[in-house]
């Protein structure tokens, strides 16, 4: 695993635990945000590097 993917799996399980506390529809909702993202950059979906064209 590189760094990008423990950030990743980090951002999930904030995610997670914030879905849990949270009694609102928009801290729900930004909780699967961020669950989202946490998934994209797990799997690698998001890059951060310049593609050369």
């Amino acid at each position: 695993m590189n760094k990008t993917q423990c950030i990743g799996i980090g951002i999930i399980l904030i995610g997670i635990a914030m879905s849990f506390f949270a009694n609102h529809t928009a801290l729900t909702t930004l909780a699967g945000v961020l669950c989202a993202i946490g998934l994209g950059l797990a799997l690698k979906f998001i890059p951060f590097k310049k593609m050369k064209s």
